[in-house]
């Protein structure tokens, strides 16, 4: 019997070629992945960003429609400044002609004066804030002031209040930014809503800003939130002015 002579082959490793190929294929696997967990996080920074969004909007509502609930009407009305006035008593509670005591002047150690400013940040960003006087901080002549729909007046007393620290300021949101409109044109600035031109008839107030998600390091914005809320004043009063 004639025996098989049986040849044993060792294994050849890769050749240069092949080392090169799997390299290749690894890092367009690689990168294939990064990708894919690169968009995978970009998604959830969105999601993120879009229910927070939702949230500091129901906030902003829930707060205004708080405040407005209290207001009776406004003292002053522009783009990035209101004025509520949230007296302490009722027009029925009030002696005099028709009720008419009741708006001879706003007591300030009572609180009946809310201000809301949109104002801009150091990085072009901006805040709504809500101002109120501190009543403990008062000196006798300042517990009152007057009816009017003077704005210059009210921006004079807001002045005065801050500089002699009687007034506490703190936001209501921050870091809001201005709406685009359908032409791509960007706002100057966010601006409060009133439901009339006229400080008299305005039985509204709300505000109309955007969120946005900025990409940073490549200056592009990836994604812009437009938000308008518009909430109703419940029981207007108009004062002795507003009748003539």
């Amino acid at each position: 019997m004639a025996n098989a002579n049986l040849h044993r082959h060792n294994p050849k490793g890769f050749t240069l070629i092949e080392a090169l190929i799997a390299s290749l294929i690894t890092a367009m696997i690689a990168a294939m992945v990064a990708g894919l967990v690169s968009a995978f996080h970009s998604s959830t920074r969105l999601q993120d960003v879009r229910a927070a969004a939702v949230l500091r909007t129901a906030a902003i509502q829930s707060h205004l429609a708080s405040q407005l609930l209290r207001t009776r009407m406004l003292l002053q009305q522009e783009e990035t400044r209101a004025l509520l006035w949230l007296p302490s008593e009722t027009l029925e509670e009030s002696s005099g002609q028709s009720g008419e005591a009741a708006f001879d002047r706003i007591d300030l150690a009572e609180g009946e004066l809310v201000w809301l400013d949109l104002v801009e940040s150091a990085d072009g960003t901006w805040d709504l804030m809500e101002s109120v006087v501190i009543a403990e901080n008062l000196a006798a002549e300042d517990l009152y002031a007057y009816f009017t729909t003077d704005a210059e007046y009210w921006d004079t007393l807001r002045d005065s209040l801050e500089s002699g620290g009687k007034l506490k300021t703190y936001p209501i949101v921050e870091a809001i930014s201005p709406v685009q409109s359908v032409d791509g044109t960007v706002a100057d600035a966010p601006r409060l809503l009133f439901g009339s031109d006229e400080v008299c008839s305005t039985w509204s107030v709300g505000v109309e800003y955007a969120i946005v998600e900025a990409d940073a390091e490549n200056d592009i914005e990836q994604m812009r939130i437009e938000v308008r809320i518009d909430e109703a004043i419940p029981f207007p009063d108009k004062h002795p002015i507003c009748t003539n």
